[in-house]
C-alpha cells in the first residue's frame, strides 16, 4: 500500500493532511484527532541519521524558534536543508519568510561559516542573520507544487488531477465514484495510478489488477493479457490515463477490465 494511496484514502475519511514541519512531524506518520501528519520519513534523498539527531535533539532542548537557531544548532548539509525547505518544513516556523529568501539565508549562511572555520573565527552568521541578503518573493505555484513533487515523491497539498481541470474539461467520462452505475457498458474513465498486484494466467500470460482514482473514489481496474501487454508501459504515477473498458461486478465487487489506455 502506498503512501499516495495512504494519503488519498485518508483524506477521502474526511482527515486534514498536514504538511512536514520541522517542529510538528515526527519520521513516521502522526495520527491526531482528525489530521495526518506527513513523516519526515517521506522526504526523498534526506540523510537518515542527520533527520533523527534533529529530532533527537527537538526531543531533548525542544523546538526550533527560528531558522537561524535550527541552522546553529544541526549539523545537516546544505543539500538536505533544502529539500527541508522545499518541501516547506520551515514554512510554519518562518511565515514572514519566503522559501527563496530561506534559501538565500542558507547559501549565505554554510558560505560565511565555512570560511570563519578556516579563519577560526565565529560567524556572525551564527548570531544574527544577514539584511543585506536578496529578499526574493515566493515562488509561483507551479515552481512550488514541483519542488514538492521532487521533495516528497507526489502531490500532498492537493490531489493532483486538479492541476488538469481544463483538460479534463475538455473530456467526457465518467466518475469512479458511479462505476456501479454502469455495469455491463463500456466507459471512459480518468485515474491516476495508485498501486498494483501482477499476476499471471493458466496460460502463464502477464496481466495486472491496477488500482487507480480519480478526485471522487479509488476505484478497481484489470489489465488482461492483451491490455497489458499493449498498455502496461504507460501506467506510471506521473501523469493522469484515461482508461476505457467495460465495467464489470462479480461477489460484489464492480471493477473496470481496461481495452484501451491514453495519455491525458
Amino acid at each position: 500500500y502506498s503512501a499516495f494511496a495512504y494519503i488519498s484514502e485518508s483524506r477521502r475519511m474526511g482527515l486534514e493532511i498536514k504538511m512536514p514541519d520541522i517542529n510538528h512531524s515526527e519520521w513516521q506518520y502522526i495520527g491526531k484527532n482528525k489530521s495526518i501528519r506527513v513523516g519526515l520519513m517521506q522526504l526523498k534523498s534526506i540523510n537518515r541519521g542527520a533527520m533523527i539527531d534533529v529530532l533527537k535533539y527537538r526531543r531533548e532542548k525542544g523546538p526550533f524558534s527560528s531558522f537561524h537557531h535550527f541552522l546553529q544548532r544541526t549539523k545537516m548539509d546544505a543539500a538536505d536543508i533544502a529539500i527541508l525547505i522545499k518541501a516547506g518544513c520551515f514554512d510554519e516556523l518562518e511565515p514572514g519568510q519566503t522559501r527563496p529568501q530561506l534559501l538565500w539565508q542558507l547559501k549565505s549562511y554554510f558560505a560565511v561559516t565555512q570560511t570563519d572555520r578556516k579563519k577560526g573565527t565565529l560567524s556572525l552568521f551564527e548570531v544574527e542573520a544577514s539584511p543585506n541578503l536578496p529578499q526574493p518573493p515566493a515562488f509561483d505555484e507551479e515552481t512550488t507544487l514541483q519542488q514538492e513533487v521532487e521533495a516528497l515523491g507526489f502531490l500532498i497539498s492537493r490531489h493532483p488531477l486538479t492541476l488538469y481541470r481544463a483538460q479534463l474539461n475538455e473530456l467526457s467520462y465518467i466518475k469512479g465514484s458511479e462505476l456501479k452505475k454502469y455495469i455491463g457498458q463500456r466507459i471512459t474513465c480518468i485515474g491516476w495510478f495508485v498501486t498494483g498486484k501482477v499476476t499471471s494466467t493458466k496460460q502463464e500470460q502477464m496481466m495486472e489488477f491496477i488500482s487507480f482514482e480519480d478526485t471522487t473514489a479509488i476505484y478497481e481496474t484489470t489489465f488482461f493479457p492483451k491490455t497489458y501487454d499493449r498498455f502496461i508501459h504507460m501506467v506510471s504515477s506521473d501523469r493522469p490515463l484515461i482508461l476505457r473498458g467495460k465495467v464489470e461486478a462479480e461477489f460484489g465487487a464492480v471493477t473496470l477490465s481496461v481495452d484501451q489506455v491514453e495519455f491525458v
